[in-house]
């Protein structure tokens, strides 16, 4: 009689989990090695439950995401829950999660991703029925005994997501990965829903270009959105951190999270959507840096003086020669170019 009883809880459960993320996440386990407990009901801020409801959004509709964070707000947790929910539920379903190093991705402890989401499996009040970890959980791997859904792991690399096909890829703390941009652009053939997750980057490089870029749409969750964070909290972390952790970790401060800035009065500058105009003189730059060339085309208010930069391209671990076609060379067949790549192509052309 009992286990019938529980079998039909069970049943219950799992039916208010499949009809609300909210419910499903907060009927789990979080885990902290911080707190006495270390094993905590997973109760969801406001903040949180917003965000997790607009990652069900992005991936339902298979639409980018870029999420900056402060540190410690939680969301790698709900990011997880949110894919763990997917898989529970969703016949077929395909995702793809990494970060900067193998290690990271899968390394048997809770400091990795895979373990984060066996966690969650583990302590579901509701379990997958037929879930057997000796045989459902393997490295980088986790497979659905009945519905054919798999989460799969993998490195940053430099061909990172090419080998397959998924319905989101989740790129864990981007903005430090090697091979951030080819990494990003190549999961732009194998899924329509790119999720970064990522503080700023003491080296800024590629994605402070894509969060900057107006190609994805920026979520910010910001320490201030925390019901247990307040000034005092704050100036109490500004005396034990130095300024460029304070500016990349809690403020999420693109700008200020590089020590010494070549450029600081960039700060200066009027950020906007400045066309091309053709009765003005055109200037186009190149910088050829150690994290990648960047061009820029320019042009000069004859009225007032001022410079505007009407369009710009940043490349890591390209040749020269892949650069050509933006000055009216033909296209090398033997380099690769993605969509974005010809579009501009097309538009400097024209």
């Amino acid at each position: 009689m009992r286990d019938n009883w529980n079998a039909l809880l069970q049943e219950r459960i799992r039916e208010k989990q499949k009809q609300d993320i909210v419910y499903f996440i907060c009927s789990l386990k979080t885990f902290d090695p911080r707190t006495k407990e270390k094993d905590l009901e997973f109760k969801l801020y406001p903040y949180q439950e917003e965000y997790a409801k607009k990652l069900v959004e992005h991936i339902r509709t298979g639409k980018d995401l870029f999420v900056e964070k402060s540190r410690d707000m939680g969301v790698s947790w709900v990011t997880l829950a949110v894919i763990y929910w997917f898989f529970k539920f969703t016949d077929d379903f395909q995702c793809l999660i990494g970060s900067r190093k193998e290690d990271f991705v899968d390394d048997w402890t809770l400091a990795s991703l895979f373990p984060k989401i066996e966690y969650l499996i583990k302590n579901d009040p509701a379990p997958i029925q037929g879930y057997d970890p000796k045989k459902h959980r393997t490295y980088m791997k986790i497979t659905h005994p009945t519905n054919k859904a798999v989460i799969s792991g993998e490195s940053a690399n430099a061909n990172f997501s090419r080998g397959g096909r998924f319905q989101v890829v989740f790129f864990d703390e981007l903005a430090f990965w090697p091979f951030c941009q080819q990494s990003w652009e190549g999961a732009g053939d194998s899924t329509p829903c790119r999720i970064a997750v990522s503080t700023p980057s003491p080296e800024l490089y590629y994605a402070k270009a894509l969060r900057n870029s107006g190609l994805v749409e920026i979520k910010t969750i910001h320490w201030r959105l925390h019901p247990h964070k307040d000034d005092e909290w704050y100036e109490n972390e500004k005396k034990r951190r130095t300024a460029e952790e304070v500016a990349r970790e809690l403020d999420i401060n693109w700008e200020g999270s590089l020590e010494g800035i070549v450029y600081p009065e960039h700060s200066n500058c009027v950020f906007g959507n400045y066309s091309y105009t053709p009765d003005w003189p055109l200037y186009v730059s190149w910088d050829f840096g150690l994290d990648g060339t960047a061009i820029g085309w320019w042009q000069k208010n004859p009225s007032t003086g001022r410079v505007r930069l009407c369009e710009a391209y940043f490349k890591v671990g390209k040749p020269i020669h892949f650069f050509m076609p933006l000055f009216n060379k033909p296209i090398d067949s033997t380099l690769h170019y993605d969509h974005n790549d010809l579009d501009l192509i097309n538009k400097v052309k024209d």
